[in-house]
């Protein structure tokens, strides 16, 4: 696991070349539970900080915090050092109107989950603030609870999240039941932390800017958000049920003519539909009807986990951010005329199928180049909530399936994000719905408030995506 001097089990690097690409902001999600309506929040506070005590103890990196680095050769820079959160933050809202029972009932509405409220960060860290690399907080409703967990994207994507959920929800039942096989410090990888096959690659990658015109490297530090970090979103969660899951793949699924003469479906995935479904759903909402000039290119950035990708494979439960990008460009008339869909979704999986281990390797080279980080952004960000989009999927994150034990509700019932979203312009495929909760896909989709009423009305995402709120 590397050197464990600086109590955060980490080796040299503690953050890669591929970890300084990320944006810097904390991603949170919500995890609601269903209790007993005589339940004792001191328990599971209990179990809780015992649990959470014997996860830092498994991923002791979770309770670092992340810090700039004075190094005039790459600006920028991120460090993870030790005296981030060791602690529970706990908020009781059992006097508030908040009703477990009505929350579900309502199918779990964001609106709900107010930014101030659920999490013990905000989104993006005030001058001067601390980083810690992870923070949880346990919020007591009547009839169930609430886990807010806010996460540094530098140091962890969605399956690092994912697997310190695991840890956690394992810790959680052995708490309660000491003889259980759960424990799950056993069962983790030696080689999880080791970043060094992320940092830096091989000489035959020249690591040149211009091989990845996908990323862009700024002509100056910015002096303030991104444009599309300040525009005010109305952020909505769609359910697509299974039955609607089967007709989008079938609706997007391009079929070819094979060399006699007879027609052939070219395979894409079900998120490759989802995914081109947002795409092609929100350029519709925001260039359909408007004068647009010149003929602009549309870019769709979709994220890959790039673990299985390196040969050999990085292993399962890598703990960092292990993040490459499909990228697809289309002219915005191209997207816009009827029968685009499965256009899209082709171009969306042959974009993933081209994240190979030489490209990452290359990308890698290229970030470990780059003279100031603060300068470098994902191509999407260049006119997102515009012509662009970036999304993000969870979808195969089987969060649903940890049971976290009797005490604290058994197995999460929804998985939620602030009412404003994980952050301006991502578009997110939350996990899939398991069949005892209606099964299918539901998507959080963040749009000004005009563009997402002129999404709802479009006939063709209206056809398989339905709002959970009205």
């Amino acid at each position: 696991m590397g050197s464990t001097s600086d109590n955060l089990g980490l080796g040299e690097p503690r953050v890669s070349s591929l970890d300084q690409s990320s944006p810097p902001y904390w991603n949170r999600s919500l995890y609601c539970f269903k209790l007993q309506s005589d339940y004792k929040k001191e328990e599971i506070t209990r179990i809780l900080g015992e649990a959470l005590k014997a996860t830092f103890a498994d991923l002791p990196v979770l309770t670092g915090q992340l810090v700039s680095v004075d190094d005039e050769k790459q600006l920028g820079k991120k460090d993870i050092v030790p005296g981030g959160n060791e602690e529970l933050f706990v908020k009781d809202l059992t006097s508030s109107s908040l009703d477990y029972d009505h929350l579900k009932a309502n199918r779990f509405p964001l609106s709900t989950f107010d930014d101030e409220t659920f999490w013990a960060t905000p989104c993006v860290p005030a001058p001067g603030e601390k980083c810690p690399v992870f923070a949880a907080q346990a919020n007591f409703i009547k009839g169930g609870w609430l886990l807010g967990i806010s996460f540094w994207h530098v140091v962890m994507d969605g399956t690092a999240v994912a697997i310190a959920l695991r840890v956690l929800a394992q810790n959680c039942l052995h708490v309660q039941d000491p003889s259980s096989q759960s424990q799950a410090g056993s069962k983790l990888s030696g080689d999880m932390f080791n970043k060094s096959r992320l940092h830096e690659s091989g000489p035959e990658y020249k690591g040149q800017l211009s091989d990845h015109p996908e990323y862009v490297y700024l002509p100056e530090v910015p002096t303030g958000p991104p444009p599309f970090a300040t525009i005010p979103l109305k952020v909505e969660v769609f359910h697509i049920s299974p039955a609607s899951l089967k007709a989008l793949k079938a609706a997007a699924t391009p079929v070819v003519d094979t060399e006699s003469h007879a027609k052939e479906p070219m395979w894409v995935s079900t998120n490759d539909a989802a995914s081109a479904l947002i795409w092609r759903s929100l350029m519709v909402a925001t260039y359909e009807g408007t004068d647009y000039k010149d003929e602009p290119l549309s870019c769709c950035q979709v994220a890959v986990n790039a673990r299985p990708k390196l040969q050999p494979p990085l292993p399962n439960d890598y703990f960092g951010c292990a993040l490459s990008f499909g990228t697809s460009n289309l002219p915005i008339s191209s997207i816009l005329v009827p029968g685009s869909l499965s256009t899209m979704a082709l171009m969306i999986r042959q974009s993933i199928m081209k994240v190979t281990a030489p490209y990452v390797e290359s990308v890698i080279a290229t970030m470990h180049n780059v003279p100031d980080y603060r300068r470098f952004v994902w191509g999407s960000f260049m006119d997102l909530l515009g012509r662009n989009t970036v999304q993000t999927s969870w979808s195969a994150f089987p969060l649903y399936e940890y049971n976290w034990g009797p005490a604290l509700g058994g197995k999460c019932e929804r998985v939620r994000a602030p009412k404003l979203g994980m952050f301006n312009g991502l578009q997110t495929v939350l996990p899939a719905l398991p069949e005892s909760q209606g099964g299918g896909f539901e998507l959080m989709i963040g749009l000004e408030p005009h563009v997402m009423e002129k999404l709802k009305a479009d006939p063709v995402w209206s056809e398989y995506c339905k709002p959970i709120e009205d």
